[in-house]
């Protein structure tokens, strides 16, 4: 009878300890949306000029071509 009531209890806490383990693991899949989404948002508030030089340059057609190969 003790055996069983063991077994039954160590059952119990195995059940336990993989239900805090799942709950972990969502809030942890919950907070790395999270960081994603703020960085994805972040990202688009960028503007284009601020990454690009967007005035464009009158270029020869020889620095055309060295700008191209990379001399």
């Amino acid at each position: 009878m003790k055996n069983s009531q063991m077994q039954n209890q160590q059952q119990t806490e195995e059940k336990d300890i993989l239900a805090w383990y799942e709950a972990q693991t969502k809030k942890d899949e919950l907070s790395i949306l999270k960081v994603k989404e703020e960085f994805i948002n972040s990202i688009k508030k960028v503007r284009k000029e601020d990454i690009v030089n967007t005035t464009p340059k009158k270029l020869t057609l020889w620095q055309k071509i060295t700008r191209i190969l990379g001399f």
